[in-house]
């Protein structure tokens, strides 16, 4: 499945994203921390108005986003709009946030466990991916590839996680770009793609992305 990221500072913008792409895309992720803060609320209801699953983002800069406010912040608004009927949620392998965490699972609602490297690939990711796996969630692995040799230890982390059938991984930067063409191959459920690519890490647009993919 082709994912549109829905960067815009408006909800208006947001909608007008998606249908200019939707031919494209199966799903699209809504990233709250790209709108202006008078639109939040505004993202709770955007599941229902368009006829596609949305992931619900809130992204900290430390791992590429631009939320502004405090964790505990963040924390309360993604439990406010997580109410919403979104289809996924993305909560960062580093957020320790349980009630949030059992209450999105009673519900029915797929958690989504990122981790956002820009340094490189860590060696861990085998044993993280599995053990978020294990817990019914889905591990979301993107890591920056600078080398040829590094796109190579990505696809053999695709081979290594076969037995773990609900993950997403991607390949940050100009490298990158073949991960998210070969996503198939990595066994990933989904891939990313964008009108703008407003952190330069080689997103595609979705048609390119349409056009490429294996």
């Amino acid at each position: 499945m082709l994912c549109l990221t829905l960067d815009a500072k408006t909800m208006k913008e947001n909608k007008a994203l998606y249908e200019r792409n939707k031919d494209y895309v199966s799903l699209v992720e809504l990233r709250v921390d790209m709108l202006d803060p008078s639109e939040y609320q505004k993202a709770k209801s955007f599941p229902v108005e368009i006829d596609v699953p949305v992931i619900l983002t809130i992204r900290k800069p430390c791992d590429g986003g631009r939320y502004a406010g405090t964790e505990e912040e963040r924390k309360a608004l993604m439990a406010d709009l997580s109410q919403g009927l979104f289809f996924y949620v993305d909560m960062e392998m580093d957020l320790d946030f349980p009630e949030l965490e059992k209450e999105l699972m009673s519900r029915g609602v797929n958690i989504i466990r990122s981790l956002h490297d820009f340094n490189g690939i860590p060696r861990n990711l085998p044993d993280l991916a599995r053990s978020i796996a294990a817990k019914g969630q889905i591990p979301k692995l993107a890591v920056t590839v600078r080398t040829e040799e590094d796109l190579e230890e990505v696809f053999h982390l695709g081979e290594e996680l076969k037995d773990v059938p609900r993950k997403i991984i991607v390949g940050m930067g100009a490298y990158g770009i073949r991960t998210r063409v070969g996503y198939r191959r990595l066994g990933s459920i989904l891939t990313f793609c964008s009108e703008s690519d407003p952190n330069g890490i080689g997103l595609p647009t979705p048609r390119e992305l349409s056009e490429l993919v294996d």
